[in-house]
């Protein structure tokens, strides 16, 4: 919970909620980090808030007994960039782009491309890393002596 709270969540969850919230005019509040709420969770033992790869163990019991909230069974959802719908978006830039970079050969680009476009598979994920990869080593290459990459 130290670390936790001491990078990801102020390096990471607050600073995105933050920058949203005024990006639309909008008041956010935390009620899970008044300063006796998070003495309270850190004095609890381990064994109430997790149990195998169940977390928040006494929150979820709470709000199936207190509301009949069971939302044990649904999949967690981030506050994440639409990157997926970016790739889709922008597919033959960014395949043309990744393919001028000279890392990758337009065959397998092309095939991951597809699947992401067509909707069978979301490689989304995989296709900014791989951009990433790409911009890094532009950068890279123009700051090295001759313009190499390393």
């Amino acid at each position: 919970m130290f670390v936790d709270m001491k990078t990801w969540l102020v390096d990471d969850i607050l600073f995105k909620v933050d920058r949203m919230t005024m990006a639309h005019s909008l008041e956010s509040r935390a009620p899970f980090l008044d300063h006796r709420m998070v003495e309270f969770a850190a004095s609890l033992p381990v064994e109430y808030k997790i149990c195998g790869f169940e977390t928040k163990r006494i929150l979820k019991t709470m709000a199936v007994r207190e509301y009949g909230l069971d939302n044990r069974g649904k999949k967690k959802r981030g506050f994440n960039a639409p990157a997926s719908r970016w790739v889709v978006r922008n597919a033959r830039e960014m395949t043309e782009y990744l393919v001028s970079s000279g890392f990758f050969s337009e065959g397998p680009l092309t095939r991951l491309f597809d699947a992401h476009v067509a909707l069978r598979r979301d490689n989304g994920f995989k296709i900014m890393c791989l951009l990433g990869l790409a911009a890094w080593s532009e950068g890279l290459a123009a700051v090295t002596p001759g313009g190499r990459a390393l």
